[in-house]
């Protein structure tokens, strides 16, 4: 408990954590759809719930881990009808470590979304301010209002961009690392040039499956959270503005009323 912050003084919950360059906040979400998230990608789930170390953790254990054993190629040859070929490249050995930490990671990420709920729950009746502003000698961090569309565009043009916007830079460096190499190994630059000039036998040539399968869930990934993080970081704001003014400017004559 920060108890230089007034914000924080004698408060056992709190609603959000901000720093200079990103911010970590409590929001009601539904555990299904945190577990549907995490079928779709371990560690997607983990960053839904803002477990973020967590989620750099379980994704790249998928991007390492889902190569080694060739599941995404192995889903590329069932989606074409050859199944003895997609039972030939599964690495074994690897194909069974990465569905023990799959599985938990599904069941983790709901787990973590209940527990969290609960703690929202005590938060948002105990909470009454939220510190608006963070600064440091590299960067500002206000709690402001963020157009949900923005960060969509943003994200659908370069999947990442959109986090710079909502001011979660350390999500933005990790996930535009990653996706810097599944471009390259995944060839899909050269491969969407070949696609705008007509080559398109060149195409099928070029593009590694095992890599390009990953490009679909990370970008509906993307949109989906950048779009979810501004609506969140929007409700927080207008709560921030709500509980500010009702502590400074209504008499307490007038709050003894409303609770009456």
């Amino acid at each position: 408990m920060n108890k230089q912050n007034p914000y924080f003084q004698n408060k056992r919950h709190i609603l959000q954590k901000t720093t200079a360059i990103t911010s970590n906040q409590l929001h009601f979400r539904s555990p299904w759809m945190v577990a549907w998230w995490s079928l779709a990608f371990p560690g997607f789930g983990h960053f839904i719930v803002n477990s973020y170390l967590w989620g750099f953790i379980l994704m790249s254990f998928e991007y390492m881990f889902n190569t080694m054993s060739k599941i995404n190629l192995s889903i590329f040859f069932s989606m074409l009808g050859d199944f003895e070929q997609a039972k030939q490249v599964i690495n074994v050995q690897w194909f069974f470590l990465y569905i023990v930490v799959y599985v938990f990671s599904v069941w983790d990420s709901y787990r973590r979304t209940i527990d969290n709920n609960k703690v929202y729950q005590l938060a948002y009746k105990e909470v009454e301010n939220i510190a608006p502003t963070q600064f440091s000698v590299f960067e500002i961090n206000v709690l402001e209002k963020k157009k949900p569309w923005i960060a969509m565009v943003w994200s659908f043009l370069l999947p990442s961009l959109g986090y710079i916007y909502l001011q979660r830079i350390c999500t933005f460096l990790f996930n535009i690392v990653w996706w810097i190499v599944i471009l390259y190994f995944s060839r899909f630059p050269e491969g969407l040039y070949l696609t705008m000039i007509g080559n398109f036998e060149e195409v099928k040539k070029l593009l590694d499956p095992q890599w390009i399968l990953y490009i679909p869930s990370i970008y509906a990934f993307t949109l989906y959270n950048t779009y979810a993080f501004s609506v969140e970081n929007n409700k927080l704001f207008d709560m921030s503005q709500s509980r500010y003014l009702k502590n400074e400017y209504q008499s307490n004559q007038l709050c003894h009323f409303y609770q009456k």
